[in-house]
């Protein structure tokens, strides 16, 4: 998707650091696009797998700011919620298990009560 091609190269390094906002602004605007694509949108496997590509490395799922874990895990919900069962076995079959341990693990783990309801939320899609 055109709004997270080449995010994890050089620019990465900055919005992982000192431009955190922008990377937790960016997940979620695109959770959002996600969401109002709704379920029947030709282009929804694309932008959520590119989505779930971003929030699936461990510098964004484990970041230590808060504010992107939120943001990580309201991406994935989006993603859960809107994407039909069949297109999430169909598309993401592969990453769903890691998805699964990363969200439990959130839900018990994370020390921000924002994130760790986010990823609880989850867990019951």
């Amino acid at each position: 998707f055109p709004l997270l091609t080449g995010w994890d190269r050089e620019s990465s390094a900055r919005l992982l650091g000192g431009d955190f906002l922008l990377l937790g602004k960016l997940l979620i605007t695109l959770a959002v696009m996600v969401r109002c694509a709704g379920p029947s949108s030709p282009a929804l496997p694309v932008v959520a797998k590119a989505l779930l590509e971003a929030t699936a490395s461990p510098s964004v799922r484990f970041h230590e700011q808060p504010f992107v874990r939120r943001a990580a895990a309201f991406a994935v919900l989006q993603v859960l919620a809107t994407v039909p069962a069949h297109l999430l076995d169909l598309h993401f079959s592969d990453n769903l298990p890691s998805l699964q341990e990363w969200v439990g693990q959130g839900a018990r783990e994370d020390g921000d009560t924002e994130a760790a309801r986010l990823a609880a939320m989850c867990l019951f899609l």
